[in-house]
This record gives C-alpha cells, sequence and structure tokens, in this order.
C-alpha cells in the first residue's frame, strides 16, 4: 500500500553532478530532523525531463521560484516507509498539483488523493507489439515512438 508522508524542504539544487549530468535534488525531511531524503536526481538533458519537469515541480508544490521551494511543506508518497519517493504534492491548504514519477517521465495532474493514494505502477517497461523492442522515445502528450520501429504508443 503507497503511503505518504509530510517533509519540509530543506535545500535545493540545480546544477551538475559529479558525473557532469545536469540535475535537480530537493533535500526533505520528516518531522523536523534528519535523515534527509532526496528527490530528483533525473538527468535534465533527458527529453522526459527538462525545462518541462522543473516547471512541473514548482507548480505542484504551488511556488514562483526556485528558491521560494526551501522550507515549503511537501506531501511525500512511497511504496512502503523508508524507499524512495514517487510523486510529491503541496498541503490542501496551499495551491498546488500532484507530481508523480512514470517510467517515461512525469505526470502532473489536479489533486485527487482522498484517502489512500492511487496504485501507479512503477518499474514496468512495455515491449513494442510490432518489433518487441523495449527503448521508447517520450514524444510529447503522453506519446512514446519505439526507437527500434517508429510505433507510436499513448500512456
Amino acid at each position: 500500500m503507497d503511503v505518504r508522508e509530510l517533509g519540509r524542504i530543506e535545500s535545493v539544487y540545480l546544477g551538475f553532478n559529479d558525473h557532469n549530468i545536469f540535475i535537480f535534488m530537493l533535500d526533505i525531511t520528516f518531522d523536523g530532523k534528519g535523515p534527509i531524503q532526496g528527490f530528483g536526481n533525473y538527468n535534465l538533458k533527458h527529453p522526459a525531463y527538462g525545462i518541462p519537469f522543473l516547471t512541473a515541480v514548482l507548480e505542484a508544490l504551488g511556488v514562483q521560484s526556485w528558491a521560494d521551494l526551501i522550507g515549503q511543506p511537501v506531501w511525500c508518497y512511497r511504496r512502503t516507509p523508508g524507499t524512495g519517493i514517487f510523486a510529491i504534492e503541496a498541503p490542501e491548504y496551499r495551491k498546488g498539483k500532484k507530481l508523480t514519477m512514470t517510467q517515461a517521465g512525469f505526470e502532473l495532474k489536479e489533486r485527487g488523493w482522498i484517502g489512500k493514494p492511487k496504485k501507479v505502477e512503477i518499474g514496468h517497461i512495455p515491449v513494442c507489439p510490432e518489433c518487441s523492442g523495449d527503448d521508447w522515445e517520450f514524444i510529447g502528450d503522453n506519446q512514446f515512438k519505439c526507437a527500434n520501429c517508429g510505433h507510436i504508443r499513448e500512456e
């Protein structure tokens, strides 16, 4: 069962990691104490992320700038307690949306969490029905193109 936990963003990072990959990171604490749990570390040069992903983070948490993220409360969704964060959302009293990581990138939706969070399948890579390949390229509007044969699928 998915769980959500209220945390606070302690620090943010936007820049190159030690492998020279352009990333962002939100450092989140729970109950005002350590350890810090990170959300991010995605390659922002990848077509599934980039600027649209950064703006989705701001929109999900209801802020106008990257610097405004520091100190913000944030709902963090996990598969089980102590595992990685797969979705974030501003508390209900703040403007915001829910940002969920998917196999192909991310999804930004209006709020809908009441009681149990909706299950989101993570870790399954669909196989192309045309060529049986599993290398997909995000082309926009929830559409993906098979890198092997060009077949288009929607999520």
